[in-house]
């Protein structure tokens, strides 16, 4: 309703309108737009919610390393985030702040984005602290920070490759990073690189990341490209050796003197061996192996299900997120569990993951609605689902214990509600009516206003187009009429002046008014569907002045116009023997 009044309003308030209504109809349009602003605002208040979150691109670090942060708040674009904190752990080398707003089907969204990128003030382990902004407080985040880590071999030479895996060892099915972090200090250009392949395992590239770092007092940029990579079978794999081709500056800035010097360097890295163990014994038979660094289910409802009745359905939402799996590694959560008791409609699945450079992340939501066929004391059965805890090496469950709800019968429940209907009519004195908040009585006033003021704008409107009618509306043919006519007048002051531009041009415009239906669009076509000789070749002439260097110059275009007149009282003389009666369109 809101948005119709807005519409409606913003058509009455259009340039023409405003130009020919009354100043008491510009008015009411202009108040009715307003009230529609108003109540719009204010009915989008509560579509617009707030959140705060921070993420990093790395938790591990070293002293000589960067680290990306990221704060993204979804809220008043004019609100700003105290880093003051931050400062006291971490120096700023750069940062940077986005703003993205939108508003998709009459809903408000968007966020503001502000990126850090830091490098950490001492070893150990380093807290980014919580950011408030209003009410929204982001979780805090730990960071390690190690050592630098040197290679004796490689550190000095202006690009290097290094390849580092997480785990040697890992289950089947287990998810295990592998980096190849790239080092280099003058400008690249990459040239060929062997693509990443390893027999009997799933491969899913992740997002790259870049810092930057120290080795030996000399400054590197560092790239890393991150796989996940999962195997599918008991015994060992390998991460192969590849082959990368790369492009180098010979000077360290790549430019100046060094500009167009550039030489080929061949870097291999290294095979990296992986053993792969069975799923434990102790896992239990018939479960979904999930092998993962961390799993948890949670589950929301549309209502209190301690309030619940016989025959009214209720949504369950549960929501099972993981890190180290992917989507298609998780099971369903809820099998069937249908019963004389509770009868269960389930939607379909929605899953979801990040690929993050840390690993994979994902989840999987089911929603189903409950409907209890019985009244009484009922049982909602627990979900428990089993998982290997990778990082603790041991068996662990995520689940929702069991709830006992009290089912009241749809009979009791309508004879309750409507004692209550009947007690609260009596509290109401003939004057008095039921508490309603101040700020929805002021909305619903606002709403009414907007509506009455479009009611009585729709009346004078209708009113007054009635009292303009007669000469605001011109019959098609005498409009069309005109148009035709003023072109043709057009066309005979360019043959008068001699102009075969111009005249040319106000002929296909011409032509465009005359046949309304398929309009010849060239000279050419023009002379076939006059099919008139003297026409045809004057109009042919006019195509030589234009496009014929060695044609005469000299053109008459009196000469077409009269041919042009000729053809129009033929054709207006042979409709009239036809019995169409019409007269010549455009007389001389």
């Amino acid at each position: 309703m809101h948005t119709f009044i807005y519409l409606l309003s913003s058509v009455l308030s259009a340039p023409y309108w405003s130009k020919t209504m009354p100043t008491f109809f510009k008015f009411i349009a202009a108040t009715t737009k307003a009230f529609a602003l108003l109540t719009l605002m204010l009915s989008s208040i509560n579509t617009f919610a707030s959140e705060l979150t921070a993420e990093v691109d790395r938790n591990n670090v070293s002293t000589d390393e960067t680290l990306t942060l990221t704060i993204r708040y979804t809220g008043n674009r004019n609100d700003h985030v105290d880093i003051s904190e931050l400062r006291n752990e971490f120096d700023i080398v750069s940062n940077y702040e986005n703003n993205s707003y939108s508003i998709v089907n009459g809903r408000l969204s968007g966020f503001k984005e502000w990126t850090f990128v830091m490098r950490p003030k001492r070893e150990g382990t380093l807290l980014i602290p919580s950011f408030r902004i209003g009410r929204n407080i982001s979780d805090a985040i730990e960071i390690k920070v190690n050592k630098p880590v040197y290679q004796p071999s490689q550190t000095g030479q202006d690009v290097f490759i290094e390849t580092i895996v997480d785990k040697s060892t890992a289950f089947v099915q287990e998810q295990i990073i592998v980096k190849y972090r790239l080092y280099y200090s003058v400008n690249i250009d990459f040239q060929h690189v062997d693509d990443l392949k390893i027999e009997n395992a799933i491969l899913e590239q992740l997002e790259n990341t870049q810092y930057q770092t120290k080795l030996d007092n000399r400054p590197y940029n560092v790239v890393e490209f991150n796989y996940a990579v999962f195997p599918q079978a008991s015994g060992s794999i390998s991460v192969p050796a590849l082959n990368w081709n790369i492009r180098a500056a010979r000077t360290r800035s790549g430019y100046s003197q060094g500009m167009g010097r550039y030489e080929l360097k061949r870097l291999r890295t290294e095979e990296k061996p992986i053993v792969v163990k069975p799923q434990p014994a102790s896992f239990p038979a018939g479960a979904t192996w999930l092998p993962a660094s961390e799993l948890t289910l949670d589950e929301t409802w549309s209502a209190n299900p301690s309030n619940l009745t016989a025959g009214n359905p209720i949504t369950r939402t549960l929501v099972l997120k993981s890190k180290g799996l992917m989507a298609a590694q998780l099971p369903q959560i809820v099998q069937n569990a249908n019963s004389s008791a509770m009868s269960i409609y389930p939607e379909a699945p929605n899953t979801s993951e990040n690929k993050g450079a840390l690993g994979i992340t994902s989840q999987r939501i089911e929603s189903m609605a409950l409907v209890m066929n019985q009244a009484g004391e009922q049982v909602i059965p627990a979900v428990r689902i089993p998982w290997w805890d990778t990082n603790e090496d041991k068996l662990k469950y995520a689940e929702i214990p069991e709830q006992k709800v009290t089912i009241a019968s749809s009979a009791a429940l309508e004879k309750e509600e409507r004692n209550k209907a009947i007690a609260s009519q009596e509290l109401l004195t003939p004057n008095q009516s039921a508490p309603m908040g101040a700020t929805l009585v002021w909305l619903r006033l606002w709403q009414a206003w907007a509506i009455l003021a479009t009611i009585v704008s729709i009346i004078f409107f209708v009113l007054w187009r009635k009292a303009t009618a007669p000469a605001a509306h011109t019959p098609t043919a005498n409009r069309q009429l005109t148009r035709g006519a003023q072109a043709f007048s057009m066309l005979k002051k360019y043959c008068r002046e001699n102009n075969p531009q111009l005249t040319r041009q106000q002929l296909i415009l011409w032509a465009a008014q005359h046949w309304k239906h398929n309009p010849p669009k060239t000279l050419d076509e023009l002379a076939a569907r006059c099919n008139n000789p003297n026409l045809t070749g004057q109009l042919k002439l006019l195509d030589e002045i234009l496009y014929k260097k060695e044609a005469n110059t000299d053109w008459n275009g009196q000469v077409l116009l009269n041919a042009l007149n000729e053809w129009l009282k033929s054709q207006a003389a042979q409709s009239s023997t036809n019995g169409n009666g019409l007269a010549p369109l455009y007389p001389n």
